[in-house]
């Protein structure tokens, strides 16, 4: 059986800006991108809205939603998170200029068939970006909400796992919380 072709990240972004669906780039690899279900993509306006209701008084953080391509560990990656915030000047990836490079916090929210590859490729890639603090990863099926945050500048991520439409997780990163409730708002769980 003959080897999938690898890409360099010039190539899928060639590729990807004339392409009418989108697709994530992942070492060399091109990824298609399926699209969501009507309660994932509530979910994700959601929480942007809630976190930008929170900072939007704060002109240095910026909330993003699900279009914006987003370079993780030093280029290995480009994806596209259900949610992403940046703080400070945005700082794009090399001189492409719809490639930001220093999200500080990125939502995934989770469906059955990306789970996996969410939380085993994804998430590795996401807590080698060295300006990420935070990465929310979101159920669609219930009322849960892993908080991976990283412990200072030690490289080492904690995970708190809030379960109950009542929890709030605190965002320190971003001096704001975000209630379970906002994120679930009007979703039949």
């Amino acid at each position: 059986m003959p080897r999938p072709k690898r890409f360099t990240i010039n190539e899928y972004l060639t590729i990807e800006r004339k392409a009418e669906t989108k697709s994530e780039y992942c070492d060399g690899m091109i990824l298609a991108m399926a699209g969501g279900l009507p309660d994932h993509n509530f979910i994700g306006t959601n929480i942007a809205a809630a976190l930008w209701h929170r900072l939007r008084a704060a002109a240095s953080c910026r909330v993003i939603n699900s279009d914006q391509r987003v370079a993780v560990a030093q280029g290995e990656a480009l994806y596209y998170p259900d949610v992403t915030v940046v703080c400070g000047d945005l700082k794009m990836f090399g001189r492409n200029r719809d490639v930001i490079a220093n999200p500080i916090l990125v939502v995934e929210v989770l469906s059955r068939s990306i789970t996996g590859y969410d939380r085993l490729v994804k998430v590795p890639q996401y807590q080698r970006t060295p300006s990420m603090a935070d990465i929310l990863l979101v159920s669609q099926d219930k009322a849960r909400v892993e908080h991976l945050t990283r412990i200072g500048k030690t490289g080492k991520w904690k995970t708190t796992t809030h379960a109950s439409i009542s929890a709030i997780v605190e965002l320190p990163s971003i001096a704001c919380s975000l209630p379970l409730a906002d994120v679930y708002l009007n979703i039949d769980l």
